[in-house]
């Protein structure tokens, strides 16, 4: 029976008369060399890296900020976002031996270099952006606007409302106040010994000192002036959707539709898009450089401000209008959408052909002004379709108008026509939603508070870009813009 025979393999004690270099290790195509090559173009000192000057202290110096850089945009990538494995990596992992040139820092340093440099890390995120758009990556003409929902390093036990803690007061109150009742009765029959429960005193004072950290709590609550109140991450939030709730924050993305690359990123505290259009419209205006942005987003970001701010701004915006029932009509009755308005008498006109007219005033409602248009009551009620109009209690219609009403009929005419731009939306602006998600992992914070899962955030999606941009262009065209760049900044590597 013959041996098998299988490829030699080398000795583990064996001396090599000339060992290859670590550069021999990592191929020219190798997506580490981009990272490398990026990070020599910025100018960190000016973005607010610290430890970026040259160091003349006294003691050990520092790291360069650079080469942590180059460490977490590469742990991003990679699925390696805590610290410790970070640090681990450094030391067994070749191609990060190679990134960081043999830097060995702890995972102290590293956690230490994200938790301070969060305003630098999302002026790399800006730059980076910048890079696209000399790439030509970004067409700047089209973004559509999206928001999820990411869980921060905190659970649902830790997060307090105003209603729970009421209501867990009121239930450890009563549960006291029979305890005491029961020690009264056993006071009262002259036999300590004939307690049904011998803990009942250590219960009872377990039930007091829970009720009164219940009660600092509500008290906690009440002078921050919010609904709620998270015991780990200060900032969190309870936010629900669909039935479904996560403690954490709402992250916000605008997408371009050239290359599908992430141009303005935010993360907020309300589980609510209606405020968020606006903000991150004007900020993908600034990244884009197109002050003729066309914009896209679902029915939760409509708000008539908010698309008046954008229609300012010369921005066209895709926003489907949620429905509303008192537009429609109750009980058969006609709604508001059966009065056409005519805009050159400033009128509406009802069904039966009559002319609603403004009245004086305006009056306000939810921090919007509105114009009232009303029939008399006389012409209302001589009407023959007046059962098909008015309420039983009613003698007379009126309509109310918001005071920027045109904003929303302009916004009306142009959903009308764009009904094949709407569909294009989910395929811009879910997909790096999903891919961050599933693909690299990051559905949570590993910081805590906004400021810094703020900049986590921006870390994660300039590496969506980064991974993006060199699919789209590949690691060597990626690595000879970087030379010319540096090139042209005077850098010398």
């Amino acid at each position: 029976m013959s041996k098998r025979r299988y490829q030699e393999l080398q000795p583990r004690t064996a001396v090599q008369l000339l060992p290859p270099s670590l550069n021999d290790y990592v191929a020219p195509d190798n997506p580490v060399r981009a990272i490398d090559a990026f990070v020599q173009t910025l100018a960190l000192s000016e973005m607010g890296f610290g430890h970026a000057e040259a160091w003349s202290g006294s003691g050990q110096p520092p790291y360069d900020p650079a080469v942590l850089l180059k460490l977490y945009i590469y742990g991003y990538q990679n699925k390696i976002r805590s610290s410790r494995a970070l640090e681990k990596a450094t030391r067994c992992n070749v191609e990060v031996m190679w990134l960081c040139q043999g830097a060995r820092p702890t995972y102290k340093t590293i956690s230490d270099f994200r938790k301070n440099n969060l305003v630098a890390l999302r002026n790399v995120n800006r730059e980076f952006v910048q890079v696209c758009r000399d790439l030509s990556l970004i067409g700047g003409r089209r973004v559509a606007v999206d928001g999820t929902f990411l869980k921060a390093s905190a659970n649902g036990a830790t997060v307090h409302t105003k209603s729970e803690l009421a209501r867990e007061i009121s239930h450890l109150d009563s549960k006291i106040a029979a305890y005491f009742e029961a020690l009264a009765e056993a006071d009262d029959t002259d036999a300590e010994g004939d307690l049904s429960d011998p803990d009942l005193v250590a219960k009872m004072a377990a039930l007091v000192a829970r009720c009164e950290q219940k009660k600092a709590l509500q008290e906690r609550v009440l002078a921050s002036g919010e609904k709620q109140l998270s015991e780990v991450d200060p900032d969190a939030r309870l936010l629900s959707k669909r039935g479904k709730s996560v403690v954490g924050y709402n992250g916000q993305i605008a997408v371009d539709d050239e290359a599908k690359l992430i141009v303005a990123v935010d993360l907020v505290q309300d589980g609510n898009d209606t405020q968020q259009l606006a903000p991150m419209m004007t900020k993908a205006q600034e990244a884009t450089g197109n002050k003729d942005l066309v914009g896209l987003a679902d029915t939760g970001y409509a708000n008539g401000e908010h698309l008046k701010a954008c229609e300012e701004k010369g921005m066209a915006m895709y926003v489907p209008l949620p429905k509303q029932a008192s537009h429609k009509g109750l009980d058969g009755r006609f709604g508001r959408d059966d009065f056409q308005y005519d805009k050159t008498t400033d009128t509406y006109v009802c069904p039966a052909g009559q002319k609603l007219t403004p009245s004086a005033g305006k009056h306000t409602h939810k921090g919007k002004r509105y114009l009232t248009y009303r029939l008399s009551a006389k012409v209302c009620g001589a009407c023959p379709r007046k059962e098909h109009c008015l309420a039983p209690s009613k003698t007379y219609r009126l309509i109310r108008r918001w005071e920027h009403e045109a904003v929303m009929d302009r916004h009306r005419q142009r959903m009308a026509k764009g009904a094949g731009v709407m569909r294009q939306r989910g395929s811009l602006v879910e997909h790096p939603f999903g891919t961050l998600k599933c693909w690299a992992g990051i559905n949570y914070f590993l910081m805590r508070g906004l400021a810094k899962c703020r900049g986590e955030l921006n870390l994660m999606t300039l590496c969506y870009n980064f991974k993006r941009v060199l699919n789209e262009i590949g690691v060597g065209a990626f690595v000879a813009y970087c030379r010319a760049r540096r090139e042209l900044q005077g850098i010398r590597m």
